[in-house]
């Protein structure tokens, strides 16, 4: 439970690890914990949010992408393709997102992530972004930023308005 201006309540921090990836196998890992640790500590279903960095970033912006029904935030770190160039980022404009990535990120991900961010930042979307001075790491001054970010969203399941491609690529 979190109120305004209070400290946040309590959290579950569940962090699934695979080397299989997150294709198939990995959404069903994903998927298969969070029902998992809903129902042992009865958790709010509108209240679940997820986030990863590296591999676990992909997998954020994953989510974003292919299940934005079934969370109140994501908050991709170091990962992401450049989903404006894939023609698949009007999917992620339907969840709420915090994305962090540094400066100096290898496999050209600084790149993809400032088209992301680019995209949707000129469509109104609902996201935050931090670019930090660094490398491929988790940036702990925006971990409570994105902490505040989650606690003030919930899951949107009746939104006015839902963007979405179709047709291929």
């Amino acid at each position: 439970h979190y109120e305004a201006g209070t400290a946040l309540g309590q959290v579950v921090l569940a962090a699934p690890l695979t080397d299989r990836g997150w294709g198939a196998i990995g959404y069903s890992i994903l998927f298969s914990a969070i029902s998992a640790i809903t129902r042992a500590c009865r958790i709010d279903p509108d209240a679940i949010h997820v986030t990863g960095h590296s591999m676990g970033g992909h997998l954020a912006w994953r989510c974003a992408l292919n299940f934005a029904d079934r969370f109140a935030a994501v908050g991709p770190m170091s990962g992401g393709y450049d989903f404006v160039a894939d023609r698949a980022i009007e999917n992620a404009a339907n969840v709420p997102g915090f994305a962090t990535w540094g400066t100096h990120e290898p496999f050209g991900l600084t790149r993809a992530n400032r088209a992301n961010r680019a995209w949707l930042e000129s469509h109104g979307a609902d996201w935050a972004f931090a670019e930090c001075e660094g490398g491929h790491e988790i940036f702990p001054e925006t971990v409570p930023r994105m902490a505040e970010f989650f606690a003030a969203r919930t899951r949107a399941m009746y939104r006015r308005e839902v963007l979405a491609r179709g047709g291929g690529p």
